[in-house]
């Protein structure tokens, strides 16, 4: 926006801002000292809704122009609409001939271009999100450098297509050797769609072009068999082997196993088990305590080959707000044992267990699934240990399941012996079929044989 960032109501990562040279002139108009004949303004803001949402509608009405923006009220305040209702009116009185922008909802001279609303589009959403990470990783490292300062209004399909081919051969950040797949392709595709749906509610764009995603193959997930997986935890270090074998035989995700505490692991029950109730978000160094994805607690089970070990972790003498894993001394700031550990142990442990294959922290999550399903836990039981908000996601390890249809397969033996079959083919006769063409040469046919 140059000139334009100063200008437009998209600035500095909140609302058009009154600037204090005109404060007070802004002040006056709205209230109502400025009352010369004509130069009043007409001015309202109230609620409303516009395409389906529920909405701030600003309306000002001066000098023959009728001027109407729409904020979205799950993101602005009534104060915001005041804000941007003044900028009009300011801008108005100034008379400094600049033409409306449509999608600005103020004055603008330059175009918006797609990475100054990508700032404005982060800084609008709520960063507690599980979501908020992978969106910005996907603006910053993808779409940002792509279109960079293209104009908003002039992404079209064939932007988003050559968007594609370019992450198509694009490396796979950590493994260089490796291209994106076509489901992370989507995923930064899905960032992209959802950026120019809400920059089309602002009334920054006219339309939002067709974005057709990748063709993902379906592929069976990867996991370490029964005997791989007790090999891995038994090649970990002493220190480590807990932190493992929960990742293992309970299926937690990494951020879960940072963020759990003894109060969390209720071994005396009847029935001991884990409650999931939060997880660690790494953002740029800081580690941010979140809710859990999906924003749902969960219980899972303490199998009997994970307790011996959590009662032998378990110090004498500790606090129930106590993390579960640390490392001494500590190397975070908050006490929580870093992530790289998570990798480094499992990798360790995988090459000391012979387990020819890269085995990250998340293919323990596929095994603890995997196993479960194996041993004929049902489907819905497996999710809510999982922590999968959508069946289907649990469904991509039902393959694994024993049929219930093994039973009745054994079930369905018939008696057919050799004899009876015999006996069936000597009691059928062949039938000779003919057409009234033929029927002269089989009747001869016939009479040769019988003469015979």
């Amino acid at each position: 926006m140059g000139s334009a960032g100063q200008n437009s109501w998209f600035s500095g990562g909140a609302i058009m801002a009154v600037s204090d040279a005109r404060s007070d002139r802004v002040a006056a108009v709205l209230s109502g000292d400025d009352r010369r004949k004509g130069s009043f303004p007409t001015m309202s803001v109230r609620t409303g809704s516009h395409r389906g949402r529920k909405v701030w509608v600003v309306q000002v009405c001066k000098h023959g122009k009728n001027i109407r923006r729409y904020l979205d009220r799950r993101q602005f305040l009534k104060a915001d609409a005041r804000e941007l209702e003044a900028r009009i009116v300011d801008q108005l009185e100034k008379g400094i001939g600049q033409c409306i922008n449509r999608g600005g909802g103020g004055f603008s001279e330059a175009p918006v271009t797609f990475r100054m609303f990508s700032k404005q589009f982060l800084a609008l959403q709520d960063a507690s999100r599980p979501d908020f990470r992978n969106k910005r990783r996907d603006l910053e490292r993808h779409l940002a450098p792509f279109f960079d300062a293209t104009p908003l209004k002039a992404i079209n399909r064939l932007h988003i297509d050559k968007l594609k081919a370019h992450l198509r051969v694009k490396p796979a950040g950590r493994w260089k050797q490796q291209t994106l797949r076509p489901k992370s392709i989507n995923n930064i595709l899905g960032t992209l769609k959802t950026m120019l749906n809400v920059a089309f509610e602002y009334e920054l764009i006219d339309r939002v072009p067709v974005i057709r995603m990748e063709k993902v193959p379906k592929r069976d997930p990867e996991f370490l068999t029964e005997e791989q997986a007790c090999d891995l935890v038994a090649a970990t270090p002493p220190e480590f082997r807990v932190l493992v074998a929960v990742a293992v035989f309970a299926g937690l995700r990494r951020g879960e196993l940072l963020e759990l505490r003894w109060k969390d692991i209720y071994l005396d029950a009847v029935m001991p088990y884990i409650r999931v109730r939060r997880a660690i978000d790494i953002d740029k160094g800081a580690y941010i305590i979140k809710e859990t994805k999906g924003n749902a607690c969960r219980s899972v089970p303490c199998f009997p080959d994970l307790l011996p070990l959590l009662h032998e972790h378990r110090p004498a003498c500790f606090d129930l707000d106590d993390l579960v894993f640390t490392e001494q001394p500590a190397r975070t700031a908050s006490g929580h044992l870093r992530e790289r550990v998570i990798w480094e142990t499992v990798d360790a442990a995988a090459q000391a267990a012979g387990i020819r294959r890269h085995v990250h922290p998340h293919l323990l999550r596929h095994t603890f699934a995997s196993l479960a399903l194996q041993r004929g836990a049902p489907l819905a039981v497996v999710q809510e240990w999982l922590g999968h908000a959508n069946i289907s996601t649990t469904e991509r390890y039902a393959h694994l399941s024993p049929s219930t249809g093994d039973q009745y397969v054994r079930s369905m033996k018939f008696s057919v012996s050799r004899d009876r079959e015999n006996s069936l083919n000597m009691s059928q006769k062949p039938v000779l079929k003919t057409s009234k063409r033929g029927s002269a040469v089989n009747t001869a046919v016939n009479k040769n044989e019988n003469a015979v």
